[in-house]
């Protein structure tokens, strides 16, 4: 399984550079290499594939994890839910291919939660 660890925590940048930058990722590791003979079998092309995550990484009081409201009123979507929008697979047997990791701010007491309970759906 390949990650990509994403640490964006805004908007603007995410579809600025790091939306761009996510899809060269996938466009170049998700591919099956073709291989140098005309002939392969489809065995070598599954064994070749991949998973992929994506994981966006937050600190605890960023503003990546709350949604902002719009001029007009209208409540705009989190980095999170914009990059689940461009990457998950939209049929409902599809993998879910983003997942979140909170990290606590320096200097602080609170303990880390383990990671299966810091993994957003």
């Amino acid at each position: 399984m390949k990650i990509y660890l994403l640490r964006c925590d805004d908007n603007d940048t995410y579809k600025t550079t790091a939306r761009k930058a996510v899809r060269e990722w996938i466009k170049a590791h998700a591919s099956t290499p073709q291989a140098s003979a005309s002939t392969t079998s489809s065995n070598q092309e599954k064994h070749d594939a991949f998973e992929w995550l994506i994981l966006h990484v937050v600190q605890d009081g960023d503003g990546a994890d709350k949604a902002s409201t719009s001029k007009w009123g209208q409540r705009s979507t989190t980095v999170l839910e914009k990059v689940k929008a461009d990457f998950n697979g939209s049929s409902k047997s599809a993998v879910d291919r983003v997942a979140q990791l909170r990290l606590p701010k320096p200097g602080t007491s609170q303990k880390p939660a383990e990671l299966p309970d810091q993994i957003e759906d």
